[in-house]
């Protein structure tokens, strides 16, 4: 967020943020877009944050251009912390945990299938499969 002032920059995250929608798009059906609701996991930065940065929302309402998306940013997280990619410190599951809030207010309707969208790894703890 801040290289905005960088027009250079700035427009090669406008060109991934659309990339990566078109990705999505093309790997969802057409009754996906009338099930779905996308749930966006919030990045380290508080909304309101300067360096708060919504490009998942901004992807994911760009999967079906000119047509209603269900995103709804369920999860947030009220206080910024530092950002994982700058520290060599990173947090598990249950510290993020710990970080997030739902927002009760965005529950209804209640969604059909609910597709929970992270755009980064968060641990390295390997996945146990019974």
């Amino acid at each position: 967020m801040d290289r905005r002032d960088k027009p250079a920059e700035w427009r090669h995250k406008g060109r991934a943020i659309e990339q990566a929608a078109a990705l999505f798009r093309a790997s969802l059906n057409e009754r996906a877009r009338e099930t779905l609701t996308f749930v966006p996991i919030p990045p380290s930065k508080a909304r309101g944050d300067p360096l708060y940065d919504d490009r998942l929302e901004q992807m994911l309402r760009r999967i079906w251009p000119g047509q209603a998306t269900d995103v709804r940013e369920l999860v947030t997280q009220p206080v910024s912390t530092p950002a994982v990619h700058d520290s060599a410190d990173r947090p598990t599951p249950a510290v993020l945990e710990g970080r997030y809030v739902i927002d009760r207010r965005l529950r209804d309707p209640a969604p059909q299938v609910i597709a929970v969208v992270d755009d980064v790894i968060t641990t390295s703890q390997p996945a146990r499969i019974s």
